[in-house]
């Protein structure tokens, strides 16, 4: 997160809020001076694991609501894009899960079953259980 007040001048922000039309760079959602935020488009901790020195410039920052700026965190916005797409990919199945859980149709799985599930689904190549 930018702290606008400080590494940014004024005419600089003006002129973002003025190219942006007044609204959030990533959602397109008006701007108000409560819910306006600078982020680094390419994040800091990125920026520098690549020995770039000018990461913290105004061609790394623009103006988002707060609350983009939290789901975004630490993603560049290439990674946040691919990150939605996962999730709208998976909109079906998580809507009918969130279904199943709200009528209370999870089962519980007790410790001996959870162990023969994950000695079966387990793959350790990905570290991850695969249920086919």
């Amino acid at each position: 997160m930018l702290d606008i007040d400080k590494s940014m001048p004024i005419t600089t922000l003006r002129g973002l809020l003025v190219r942006q039309k007044g609204k959030c760079a990533i959602s397109g959602v008006p701007l108000t001076t409560a819910n306006m935020i600078g982020d680094h488009i390419e994040p800091l901790k990125k920026m520098k694991e690549q020995g770039n020195t000018q990461y913290d410039n105004k061609e790394n920052v623009w103006l988002v609501h707060k609350a983009f700026n939290r789901i975004k965190s630490t993603s560049s916005y290439d990674q946040l894009i691919e990150n939605c797409k996962m999730i709208l990919a998976h909109e079906k199945e998580a809507r009918k899960m969130i279904r199943e859980i709200r009528k209370g149709g999870i089962k519980e799985v007790g410790l001996d079953e959870f162990k023969d599930l994950t000695e079966k689904h387990y793959d350790s190549k990905t570290d991850t259980l695969e249920f086919k």
